[in-house]
């Protein structure tokens, strides 16, 4: 065997691997029935980076999703106005997805980038998560 081709066939069982990871990971750790300690989609993997709930973050491996940061708070959001503490300090951001990671890194999360996670974007919580009145009043 020559070393190109160990390296073609290592590349093969990694590649499986890596697969059957990132499935087992999405269908174990994320799949809670409502009201469990995940969270699915946007809006809700991004109350879970706010509120420092979020245990791990998947996010997908590829795109980007426009959205704010509060210059004063740090809270992220789709919209501007969604700072439940100023709304006036929130700028925009080319990649909300890659500022999640790194809040949920700052906040002691582990972030993975899989090919497709459920509903775009999940996160495995530490706690369940606070109802946000005042996102809702």
């Amino acid at each position: 065997m020559t070393p190109s081709r160990v390296r073609e066939l290592a590349g093969q069982i990694v590649s499986r691997w890596v697969s059957a990871r990132e499935r087992r990971l999405v269908t174990e750790e994320l799949h809670e029935p409502p009201g469990g300690l995940a969270a699915v989609g946007l809006q809700p993997s991004l109350d879970a980076v706010n509120q420092r709930a979020a245990k791990l973050l998947v996010v997908p491996e590829s795109g980007m999703i426009a959205g704010f940061a509060c210059q004063r708070c740090g809270f992220l959001g789709s919209t501007g106005n969604d700072c439940p503490d100023w709304g006036t300090a929130s700028v925009a951001v080319p990649d909300l997805i890659e500022e999640m990671a790194v809040a949920a890194l700052e906040n002691g999360a582990q972030v993975t980038a899989v090919a497709d996670p459920p509903g775009g974007i999940a996160a495995q919580l530490r706690f369940p998560l606070a109802a946000w009145q005042a996102r809702t009043a």
